[in-house]
Order: structure tokens, then sequence, then C-alpha cells
């Protein structure tokens, strides 16, 4: 179906672009369509949007696999439902923490880091209209092990909990992750050369479907953090994080569910609020060291709050214990005994 290009001349739909991302130039190479054309005419008739455009041309889908997932009249359950029902089984509270202590753990970190961030953050040049909803406060967790591609894999297995295939590790990734969602309907991460993002409703990010509900990043060779600056500054200058070059550690960022979001979830319609991060935070402080003697990796765990005009995250606390220095070390005993693997 022909339409008007920014020049007036009739082309094809296929042919042009609607501009919505006002903020940016057309790249090189793209033909926008006029600027009266309104843009769900335009896309009625076929024309694709520069941001879906956009991201297509640098990102990669994540493939969210639903494993053990129910089936009624011949269909999959729900990505949504099937986390509901995850979050039913995983209660909220300082086990989510150590769920997200435990992976870094089996990763092989040696430091973990917690932050509640309120830096407010931008809301014109993101991916799609609806991810406004979600640049408030954010809980981050940090730490110092990079994502293997196994653990690529892995973390998108929702409904399966690998720690069943592999019981040594105990935590990498299984159910119990998902306990995330207590608190986000769209985590996202940055680690070594990727940043991934998940959409599970799949309506917030450009593109994403229910089978494919989330985007992967190389982000060094990607032009989208210069074309949409306000998704992206979240994780600017937090933990050496600058998203231009490969990044040696790992970082989620759950952006906190709002009174707007928690009213079209369909994961938990319930506000998360940064009170409630910090309550969570000393509930895990009274338990942070009893947890690091169980772990084989992890010697110290700060968390942190961040806020204001301040981009410096500020200490609240921070627990640690010293390296073993080797399988004599007392507490090595301890670990392999509790782990089954004792000799006694």
């Amino acid at each position: 179906l022909p339409v008007p290009d920014a020049s007036g001349a009739l082309v094809q739909a296929s042919e042009v672009r609607f501009n919505d991302a006002p903020w940016l130039a057309a790249p090189e190479g793209v033909r926008l369509s006029h600027p009266k054309l309104p843009s769900q005419t335009a896309e009625a008739v076929g024309v694709r949007s520069l941001r879906l455009a956009l991201l297509a041309e640098a990102s990669e889908d994540i493939d969210v696999q639903l494993h053990g997932s129910a089936e009624a009249f011949g269909q999959h359950e729900a990505l949504t439902t099937r986390l509901k029902h995850i979050l039913d089984a995983y209660a909220d509270g300082p086990g989510v923490i150590s769920e997200l202590v435990q992976n870094a753990d089996d990763a092989g970190a040696t430091e973990v880091r917690l932050l509640l961030d309120q830096t407010p953050g931008g809301d014109k040049s993101l991916l799609g209209p609806k991810m406004a909803r979600w640049q408030g406060p954010a809980l981050v967790a940090w730490n110092d092990a990079v994502f293997s591609p196994a653990d690529f894999h892995n973390i998108a297995r929702i409904g399966q909990d690998s720690k069943i295939d592999r019981p040594a590790a105990a935590g990498r990734f299984g159910l119990g992750f998902n306990a995330v969602y207590h608190f986000t309907d769209l985590p996202s991460f940055v680690s070594g050369d990727y940043l991934v993002m998940f959409d599970p409703h799949a309506t917030h990010l450009p593109g994403a479907t229910p089978a494919r509900p989330g985007l992967k990043i190389a982000f060094g060779a990607s032009p989208l953090l210069s074309q949409f600056p306000d998704q992206f500054a979240g994780y600017l200058d937090t933990f050496g994080c600058d998203l231009s070059a490969s990044y040696p550690a790992t970082m989620f960022r759950f952006p906190l569910r709002t009174d707007e979001a928690a009213r079209a979830s369909e994961i938990k319609p319930e506000a998360y609020t940064p009170t409630q991060v910090r309550a969570l935070f000393e509930q895990f402080r009274e338990r942070a060291t009893q947890t690091l003697l169980f772990l084989k990796n992890v010697r110290k765990i700060g968390v942190y709050e961040r806020g204001g005009d301040s981009r410096a995250p500020k200490l609240v606390y921070e627990v640690s214990i010293p390296a073993f220095q080797d399988d004599k070390d007392p507490r090595a005993a301890t670990l392999q005994w509790v782990a089954g693997n004792s000799a006694f």
C-alpha cells in the first residue's frame, strides 16, 4: 500500500518507518513516513516503527523455554501465570536475597553487592513508551563473576529447576531465582558483552512476543545506547559499568513495581516500595554472616543506597569473612560435610 514519505512522495509502506523516536535524527539509509501521517494509521497500513527497526537490527531474541509448564486445552500455561505460581511457592523475604547470593557463589563470585537505587531515570528516550513506568527506584544485585554461555541458557529456562539436573549447582538459576518477580515485572542484567532484558507480559519491549519475551543486546557494538540513552542510564556509573566495553562482572537491575504497574501486572498485583527493600535488607542482615559460612566462594557482601544528585552508592552495611587458606581450614571441612561430601 503506498504511503507518503517525509518529502510527500508516495512509496510502498515497507520502504519507510514511522518516527516514534522523535529525539533521534533519522539514521543514515532510513526513510521516514510523512510526519502528518499518524503513527497508528501508519502501523495499520504496514509501516514499521523506527524504534522497533533499530531494536531488531541491534539485538537478539531471548528464547524463554517453559519446561514443565502445565497444559490446558492444548495450550501452554502463560508465562505470567507460571511466574505467579512460582511466587506462591517462594515467599517474599530475605530468602530471595539468599537465592541471588547463592547464584553468585555458584558462578565463582567472591563478592556480592546489593543496592537500593533511587536515582530518578529519564522517560523520553526509551525502547518503548510503556518502559516509562519502570524508570523509578530499583533493587540492584551485583557480583564479580561473569555469565557463561550455559548461564544465559539456564536463566531463560523458566519453569524447570536446573538444581534437579545439577545438584551441585544449588541455586544456579533454578525456580527460586524467579522469586525476583516479587519486586518487578521487568528484570534485566548486564554481564560480559551482553545486556539482557526480560518482559514476561510481552507488552513493554517493542517486538516482544509470548514465545520470545526478551532481548539480548551485544552492547559494545550496538548504537542502541546512544539512540536510547534514558533506557540504559541506570547501569552507567554503577559498580564500574559504562557499557562501552566488556563488563567483567554481573549486575542485575530490578526496577520496583509501582502502583501503576501493579494494576496492570498479571504476575503480582502489588507494588514494591523502597521502604520494603530497606526492610528486606535489614532482614537479610540478620542472616548475612551465617550465609557466608556456608558458601564456597563469596567472602564479602555489601549493601548500599543511592539517591538524589549523587551517583556514588553509599555503604549501609558490610559483612565479610576471610577466604579459606587450604582444604584443612575447619570451615572447608564443615562446608564439605554440609554438602554431603565428607569422608567421615
